[in-house]
This record gives structure tokens, sequence and C-alpha cells, in this order.
């Protein structure tokens, strides 16, 4: 879990207001004033999503159709997914399975240190060995911590790799998708768009997602 969030910048400790501009509060800044302060002091990159709700998702994922079959794109925070994504998470694989096409199905999840818990785990471990099969996956991330998840996870997945970011276009050639590269980050970037910034999916974009050497 990502460290909790300090500001030292005054915004941070509004003082009581008795504005009426419309979407004022009684007490602290309105979003308008509040936004400006970010922007001044820098601290946009978390302060804008926090103003946008967006502080509240730990993780995103949809369905990606590429060349070859579909994709299962998983985009996670330095957070755990919250028990209500983890279900939809599973309803989007237990969806896929009733087509009849999971043993086809890929999994790319690209992180900055969320991931399934211990009981999360051990529900995706029962899915798989109900339907008998388990997903090519690649995982990229820079956390030590995803790739103890990862450790976890390929004792009963022996699909799952992990990937550092430079090194996106093997984890796609794990996965037989090398071609979707341009797709699968526009897709990753929509999905970005739902969360705070990604700093996993930030140097997949300025490494060109180079082939590992």
């Amino acid at each position: 879990m990502g460290e909790p969030l300090r500001y030292s910048h005054p915004v941070a400790r509004p003082q009581p207001s008795t504005t009426t501009e419309r979407g004022s509060s009684r007490r602290g800044y309105t979003a308008d004033r509040l936004d400006r302060h970010v922007i001044a002091s820098g601290r946009r990159l978390w302060l804008q999503p926090m103003l946008e709700g967006k502080l509240t998702k730990s993780a995103a994922a949809r369905t990606v159709s590429v060349d070859g079959g579909d994709a299962m794109v998983f985009l996670h925070t330095p957070r755990p997914p919250t028990r209500d994504e983890w279900v939809q998470c599973m309803e989007m694989l237990e969806r896929r399975a009733a087509t009849g096409g999971f043993s086809k199905a890929r999994v790319l999840v690209v992180t900055d240190g969320g991931g399934p818990d211990v009981v999360m785990r051990g529900e995706l471990q029962a899915f798989f060995k109900k339907h008998g099969h388990a997903p090519k996956t690649a995982v990229v991330t820079t956390s030590v911590f995803s790739r103890g998840i990862v450790t976890a996870v390929g004792w009963f997945n022996p699909n799952i790799k992990a990937f550092a970011p430079v090194h996106f276009q093997a984890a796609l050639e794990h996965l037989g998708l090398t071609r979707a590269a341009p797709r699968l980050l526009r897709e990753l970037t929509e999905m970005e768009r739902e969360l705070v910034p990604n700093s996993c999916l930030a140097l997949i974009r300025d490494s060109g997602g180079s082939p590992q050497a």
C-alpha cells in the first residue's frame, strides 16, 4: 500500500470561509480555488485526481479485442483492489469462461504495486481449478511486492510471468500479442484516466516498450 498523502502547502489546511460562491463549502476552499492552488504549488499530479474522486478507485479492468482474440487488461494503483473491484474482475473472468474461450484467454496486468490479497488469490485458484485452465498472464511492474504476488500465484498458474516496464514488448511476446502493442497502450492510457497517474505505465511509454535485451 502506498504512503499516505501528506501536504505541505497551505491549501491542505483550509481555513473557515463564509463565501457563497457556487459549489463552495462553508468551510475551506472551493474546488476551483483549490485547483488554482494545486497548479501553483506543483501538486496537481495527486490533488487533481482527488478532486475528481479518482483516489477512491484502486484498479481498472476491461476486455480488449485484438488480433488473434481478446485480452483481459488490468491496471492497478499501489493499493490492493477493493472488494467490489475484485468482484468485478472475477465477473469478467466468469463471462470469458462462459463463452467457451477461456482456454485462449490472455491477461495483461500493469501495476504500481497493488494486487490480490491472500483471500483473493484463493478465489482465483479455485476459479482456475473449476475451469481446468490457468491463462497466460504477464504482469508489468517495478514493485518487489507485486513480484512476490506473481511468485505466489505461480504456484497454481505456471503461465504467469513478471516483467519490468522496459521489457513491455517481451511481456506481449509471452502473451502472443506483440502486434497489439499500440492498441493496448491506448487502452491502458484510457483506463489510467479512471485512476491516479500510473508510474509503471509512464515508464512503459517513456521506454517505448523496448524488447528485452
